[in-house]
Formats: structure tokens, sequence, C-alpha cells
């Protein structure tokens, strides 16, 4: 995977510092392509940014982008971890292998949140999805956020429950050594 931060935006330079090991290590191999980095200012953000949005993708293009709306992102006070947590979501939508499998906008959302969760941004991904989910007024939105929250409290109640009868078994079958 190469980034082309064309705009020198620091938030995508820490990032890509701190995770692209990582994310190298998910993605497979034959997935791997150049991933374009635009502010919501440059001339081509128009064509798949709105207003509204904070980060945005494009994974259809030939050229993968990724745009930021720093206005946005500050407007809602959105940590430099969230802003992380937000890349790597946008990210999961451009690796995202089941994509073209459902027209479910809120699945593909939660597909996306996968890659945050990988390399161990679930909790930060969840605090932005609440601030995000706090500053919006529609509807729709609002309510998917939210199902999106629910899910991956779900699934931080299930592995802390799975950790727990780990540490269980392992406490009994050392006490019975």
């Amino acid at each position: 995977m190469h980034f082309n931060n064309i705009e020198n935006i620091s938030v995508f330079d820490s990032f890509f510092d701190n995770y692209s090991e990582l994310i190298n290590s998910i993605i497979n191999e034959s997935q791997s392509s150049e991933i374009i980095i635009i502010s919501s200012k440059h001339r081509n953000a128009g064509f798949f940014i709105g207003p509204d949005d904070y980060f945005t993708t494009n994974p259809i293009m030939t050229k993968k982008n990724i745009a930021y709306n720093q206005y946005n992102c500050d407007k809602i006070r959105l940590t430099i971890i969230e802003k992380y947590a937000f890349i790597a979501h946008e990210l999961g939508h451009i690796y995202d292998s089941k994509i073209y499998q459902t027209d479910d906008n809120l699945t593909k959302e939660i597909n996306a949140d996968e890659m945050a969760c990988k390399i161990g941004l679930q909790d930060d991904l969840i605090c932005g999805l609440q601030k995000l989910m706090d500053s919006n007024t529609h509807i729709e939105l609002t309510n998917n956020i939210n199902k999106r929250i629910s899910y991956r409290k779900s699934k931080s109640e299930i592995f802390i429950a799975a950790e727990q009868v780990s540490l269980t078994s392992k406490t009994k079958s050392q006490k019975l050594i």
C-alpha cells in the first residue's frame, strides 16, 4: 500500500507512521494500491466529499482517494486518535472485499469499522462515532451511527466475556496442578 499525501496533511502522516506496517500486515498484497489523500479544499474533493462529511473515500475510482474535512473534525473536537480510527475506517472501505456483496449501507459501514478495530482503535472509533452522532441532526444517519456503536460495544462485551472464561479456566487448571 502506498499513500500519496499530496497536501501533506499532518494527521495522515502521523497515522501512516504509526499504523502503515500493521495495516500492510492485514491487507492482501493483491489489494495493495496507491491511496491519494486530499483535503476537502482540494479541486478534486467536490466529486465525493460533501459539506457535512468528516472523512470520506471513493473506493470505486481507479485511484483510491480519502478526503478529509479538518473544519468538521475540529468542530466536533475529534482527538488525533479518533481521527486515526476514522482514517482506518475509510481504509476499511477501500480494502473491503465484500463491498459489492451488499447494498445495505449499515453493513458496509460496520464492515469498514473492522479495520479500525483490527489495529486496536475500537474504543476510539466508538468515542468518535458518539461525537459524530451527538453533533448530527439527520435522524437516519444518527440511527445508523447508534447501531454501529451498539454493534461495536456488543463485540467488546463478547470479547471480554470470552477472556474472563479463559482466565477462569486457567485459574481452575492451575489449582488442579
